[in-house]
C-alpha cells in the first residue's frame, strides 16, 4: 500500500513538472522575442509607449489655441452675467451675508480693545 500511494505521488509530481513544461515553451514561443531583444527601446511595447507620450503632449502641451482664439470662441450672454453677480441674492443679501461671516471677528477686535483690528477687518470685509 505504501508503495502505491509513492507512485502515485512520483506521477503526480511528473504531471506537474511536464506541465509547466509546456507552459514555459508555450511562453518562450508566443512572447520570447520580447526578452530576447536586448534593446527595450527597440520592443514594440517602447515604440507604442513613446507613440502615446507623444500624442499625449502634442494634444496637452504644444497644440493649445492662443488666448486671443479661445476669447474669440467665448460668448456670455447677459442672463449668464445677471446669474453669475446675483448668485449670492442681491447686493443687500450679499453684504450682509459677508458682515455675518466676519462678526465673529469683529466682536473679538472689540472684546480685546483693539480698535485697529476691528477698522481693519470692517473695511476689508465688504471688499471680500
Amino acid at each position: 500500500m505504501d508503495t502505491k500511494l509513492k507512485n502515485r505521488l512520483f506521477i503526480g509530481i511528473w504531471i506537474l513538472l511536464l506541465a509547466s513544461g509546456v507552459y514555459g515553451l508555450f511562453t518562450v514561443f508566443s512572447h520570447g522575442t520580447q526578452y530576447i531583444r536586448g534593446n527595450y527601446f527597440q520592443t514594440p511595447n517602447f515604440q507604442s509607449e513613446l507613440n502615446e507620450f507623444e500624442t499625449a503632449l502634442a494634444t496637452l502641451e504644444l497644440n493649445h489655441p492662443s488666448p486671443s482664439e479661445v476669447k474669440k470662441s467665448m460668448t456670455v450672454t447677459d442672463q449668464e452675467i445677471h446669474d453669475y453677480r446675483y448668485q449670492y441674492g442681491d447686493l443687500i443679501a450679499q453684504v450682509s451675508n459677508i458682515t455675518e461671516q466676519y462678526e465673529s471677528k469683529i466682536n473679538e477686535a472689540k472684546k480685546n480693545k483693539n480698535k485697529d483690528a476691528e477698522n481693519y477687518i470692517k473695511k476689508n470685509a465688504i471688499k471680500k
